[in-house]
């Protein structure tokens, strides 16, 4: 009963893979080859989201994510991230799968667990947020960073077209509240590489038509998925650097 269970969980938790396609999210589709890697990091992420939806611990879970290649295992530790938070978040459990998760094999991936938490604090109500002021007081700003990404992802013609910025996000975890949306906005940096299908013209473009005293954050963000993700070779490095002017 107890394995039906989870694997119901599982099957009701997990977000659809079509999720993670270009076409579903209309994002610009620069090659094939760049298509593929994007979808497969979004596949991962949403396996790494799955393991931890699916089993009885974080421990568990960690069998399976040390399975995931090396290439996008960073990516499926985020996922579980978001896994973990939502699950912590969801009543009559102990609420300490995120606290587990970051205690074993993902210490080698704290930063995308930190980004994966603020992936669920955009999914979840604002009443079930994670304490983050019990988390590092300098990796848990990662949060920011992965709520900001998670809105450019999905609601991008609000958060990307429409460059919406929210004055007075409600962050309570640091005396420096003036700095939540800087980091957001790193994350939303690091969506339009994904927006953009890893078109560096494309991003640079997009980041340019930002009011000016965003877009270091951004292009900031963009520098970090264009180099963690991937997807473009030296050439389009090189542009990009060349794009980013003040902001290399």
């Amino acid at each position: 009963m107890a394995n039906a269970l989870r694997a119901l969980r599982r099957r009701i938790l997990t977000p659809g893979v079509s999720a993670t396609k270009l076409g579903t999210r209309g994002f610009n589709e620069k090659s094939p080859e760049a298509r593929e890697l994007l979808e497969t990091i979004g596949e991962s992420f949403l396996a790494g989201y799955a393991h931890v939806a699916g089993s009885r611990s974080a421990r568990e879970a960690e069998q399976c994510l040390e399975t995931v290649p090396t290439r996008f295992r960073g990516f499926a530790y985020e996922g579980a991230g978001m896994g973990s938070a939502v699950l912590d978040a969801l009543p009559f459990t102990r609420g300490r799968r995120t606290g587990d998760l970051l205690a074993g094999r993902g210490d080698d991936h704290l930063y995308m667990i930190y980004v994966g938490i603020g992936w669920a604090m955009a999914r979840l109500p604002r009443f079930l947020w994670p304490d983050v002021s019990a988390y590092d007081p300098l990796l848990r700003w990662l949060v920011l960073d992965g709520y900001g990404f998670h809105q450019a992802y999905f609601h991008t013609g609000r958060y990307v077209h429409a460059r919406f910025r929210d004055p007075d996000f409600p962050w309570t975890a640091d005396r420096f509240r003036w700095y939540a949306g800087h980091a957001i906005d790193q994350g939303v940096g690091r969506a339009m590489w994904f927006v953009g299908g890893t078109d560096v013209g494309l991003v640079a473009t997009m980041i340019d038509g930002f009011p000016e005293e965003r877009r270091a954050d951004l292009y900031a963000g963009a520098g970090l998925a264009a180099s963690y993700a991937g997807g473009a070779d030296e050439e389009e490095l090189l542009a990009f650097w060349e794009r980013a002017g003040a902001y290399r």
